[in-house]
């Protein structure tokens, strides 16, 4: 066993790529990337992402939902930190975000959905897509797909966009 070691050449670990997709809510994005995963053999990672944070960091799962996406003033993560006892902001958000995403890409083989990934890895680590859609196809889509009214399908867009484009803007400092 010990020559056969020795004969072998030491072939170093190369993860498989990372593929990150951001999208529009209702361009069929996250459908892509199920696709996307299913016929590379990778992992979807969407929500999983939220649980794998609340693990590593010890905070509740709801305190690091109630960040994804959206912000609390600070006055509200200051009174929740004192009922708590436990003190978790946006800058705690963002370092374990950042962990477990770049965490994922050494791993490799995974589809991960959102969570400003292709802006935590850059370009050079990981292929990212951007899928968008106009307005009109996405209202459609969420009419056929969850069963909506139209203008009940162009709030949720329009809530969508901007819980989003907030996310990005804050967490990033960059536009979408």
């Amino acid at each position: 066993e010990r020559k056969r070691t020795e004969e072998e050449p030491h072939v170093p670990f190369v993860p498989a790529p990372i593929v990150t997709i951001s999208r529009q809510s209702g361009s069929r994005g996250s459908y892509f990337g199920s696709r996307l995963a299913l016929k590379l053999g990778y992992q979807r990672l969407h929500r999983e992402v939220i649980d794998a944070i609340s693990e590593s960091s010890g905070y509740y799962k709801k305190i690091v939902a109630s960040l994804d996406d959206r912000f609390r003033s600070d006055l509200s993560l200051m009174v929740e930190s004192m009922i708590t006892g436990k003190s978790f902001d946006h800058n705690d958000y963002v370092k374990h975000l950042s962990k477990v995403v770049l965490s994922l890409s050494a791993l490799g083989g995974v589809v991960l959905m959102g969570r400003g990934g292709n802006l935590i890895l850059g370009p050079e680590r990981g292929f990212h897509i951007r899928v968008v859609c106009p307005i009109e196809h996405r209202i459609e889509n969420l009419v056929k797909y969850k069963s909506l009214g139209p203008k009940e399908a162009r709030t949720i867009i329009e809530r969508s966009d901007n819980i989003r484009r907030e996310f990005i803007s804050k967490v990033f400092k960059v536009d979408v």
